[in-house]
C-alpha cells in the first residue's frame, strides 16, 4: 500500500510493545500460578485446623470418660492429665472448686446434673 504522502512511510508489522504491556503479559502468566498456590496453602491451613479441632475433641471426650469414673489411687496421674486436657480446651476456665470436685470423683450424672439434683420435666414451671 502506498502512502498518500510520499515523504511518510507506513509502518509494517505489529506496533512496538511498551514496558506496560510487558508487565501485563507477565501478570497474565503469573496470576493463575499465584492464585493456585494461595488456594492450596489456605486449603492446607484450614484442613490442618479442622483436623486439630477434631483431635482436641477426641482428647476432651477421653478426659471426660476418665473423670466420670470413680477415682482410685492408681489413676491419680491419669485424672490430673484429664483435668489439664479439659481445662486447656475449655473456653471458660474452671474454678478451682470445680477442678477439685472433678479430681476427687465423678460429680455429674449421665443427664448432666450434679448428683442428688432431681431432673424436673420440661413442662414444669417451678
Amino acid at each position: 500500500m502506498k502512502s498518500p504522502n510520499p515523504g511518510v512511510k507506513l509502518r509494517q508489522g505489529p506496533p512496538p510493545q511498551t514496558k506496560s504491556s510487558d508487565w501485563m503479559d507477565w501478570a497474565k502468566l503469573i496470576a493463575p500460578i499465584v492464585a493456585s498456590v494461595v488456594i492450596g496453602v489456605s486449603g492446607l491451613i484450614i484442613q490442618s485446623r479442622v483436623s486439630e479441632a477434631a483431635l482436641n475433641k477426641d482428647y476432651v471426650a477421653t478426659a471426660m470418660l476418665i473423670l466420670k469414673e470413680k477415682p482410685t489411687e492408681q489413676d491419680a496421674e491419669l485424672r490430673t492429665w484429664a483435668l489439664r486436657v479439659f481445662a486447656e480446651h475449655s473456653p471458660v476456665p474452671l474454678p478451682s472448686v470445680a477442678k477439685k470436685s472433678l479430681y476427687e470423683g465423678p460429680s455429674m450424672m449421665a443427664n448432666g446434673l450434679p448428683f442428688g439434683v432431681p431432673r424436673r420435666p420440661a413442662w414444669s414451671l417451678r
